[in-house]
């Protein structure tokens, strides 16, 4: 046979296997969605992890089948994700998923309308394909395009997940609402509020009280430190931070931006690991604003204890863990004062504290090891 008609052959045998077996897409979850509701068409996710054995045999031996294959291409939009990655660990929660392969049929508007999970074979898949686009059929998804309630979980989902176009997704949404002041939509724009300047953020300025009074301010003071902390932190030095969390503070908080910028100052440079930095912002913001209560005194000396070398400040450190042994003697804040009293060289007063708790941990049945090594060590 001449070659070059082999060859021929051989390419379009080639193409038609290939074509035969499912054809996945993969990247961006939420473009996805977008896709599967201007078409009104059921999406079918595999869900994977790099070492599920079963995810592997499952790309060998039954999405490469023909029948498999042509069904799956001609009914749904195939969806590939890792679920380890992306929006996987978000929907791994929504979805309850707890073994892999996940094998998931999603409505456009991300709700679950039917999983399986472990390895199915190729009838099996198809007979769970056909009867998730059975429900598909008997629920009311009418105008998939233009429902404003799919373009709302869209946009939900899509926040939920830090997806790369969240926020393009919440301004289109937002752009045909002629009342953003239901509850619904006042969800939406709390937890869309990533950075200055845009309508949603400013809606959210001008209208805090009604958001504080609809959601607490707790819940909504959180979204916004979430909101200060994302956006500086990314930023490549502190003074840039402090100038965007001033910023925002200032917007949302004019009356309290000192306190918070301060408590914000205290966070960042804990968090970039300048103790030292930290540890003058912590004494400056816990002087003025002293903490009553004992767990969260001695969640920030044993803060000091961990990461604090300087001895003037360790000493601050002490003065919370006695505060703290002082409103609730128990083991946990006895061990934090003890071994900040051995940090800082106050053998005699470690022991005795170490002595306490080693007293009250046997009392209550508890385990002393780590005291009793403490107090072996001075």
């Amino acid at each position: 046979m001449n070659r070059k008609i082999l060859m021929l052959l051989l390419s379009v045998f080639i193409s038609g296997l290939l074509s035969a077996q499912i054809e996945f897409e993969e990247g961006n979850w939420y473009k996805t969605l977008e896709k599967a509701a201007r078409e009104n068409t059921l999406i079918f996710l595999d869900g994977y992890t790099t070492w599920c054995g079963p995810c592997k045999l499952m790309d060998k031996n039954v999405y490469s089948r023909r029948t498999v294959g042509e069904f799956f291409n001609a009914n749904f939009i195939n969806f590939k994700m890792d679920m380890e990655k992306g929006a996987g660990p978000s929907l791994v929660d929504k979805f309850n998923i707890k073994s892999y392969p996940s094998l998931s049929f999603v409505a456009p508007n991300g709700l679950l309308i039917q999983i399986e999970t472990g390895y199915l074979g190729g009838d099996a898949l198809i007979k769970a394909g056909k009867e998730a686009l059975a429900k598909f059929k008997t629920m009311d998804f009418d105008n998939m395009q233009t429902n404003p309630k799919i373009k709302y979980d869209i946009a939900l989902s899509s926040l939920e997940s830090y997806a790369p176009d969240a926020q393009r997704l919440v301004e289109e949404y937002l752009s045909h609402q002629i009342h953003w002041d239901t509850e619904e939509n006042m969800f939406l724009i709390l937890k869309s509020i990533q950075t200055p300047g845009t309508k949603a953020y400013d809606y959210f300025v001008k209208n805090r009280k009604d958001f504080e009074q609809l959601f607490g301010r707790k819940d909504v003071f959180g979204q916004v430190y979430n909101m200060v902390f994302r956006k500086a932190m990314s930023l490549n030095n502190p003074k840039s931070a402090f100038k965007i969390a001033n910023k925002i503070y200032t917007d949302i908080y004019p009356e309290r931006v000192d306190k918070y910028l301060l408590a914000f100052k205290m966070d960042y440079y804990k968090q970039k690991e300048d103790m030292k930095r930290y540890a003058k912002c912590a004494i400056k913001y816990y002087k003025k604003y002293p903490l009553n209560d004992p767990l969260e005194l001695n969640n920030l000396a044993w803060s000091f204890y961990e990461g604090v070398r300087q001895k003037r400040f360790l000493k601050k450190a002490i003065g919370w863990a006695e505060k703290s042994v002082g409103l609730d003697a128990q083991y946990y804040n006895m061990d934090t004062l003890a071994r900040l009293y051995a940090k800082t060289k106050n053998k005699k007063k470690a022991r005795q504290i170490a002595e306490r708790a080693i007293k009250l941990a046997e009392q209550n049945g508890d385990d002393a090891s780590p005291m009793k090594d403490l107090l072996y060590s001075l």
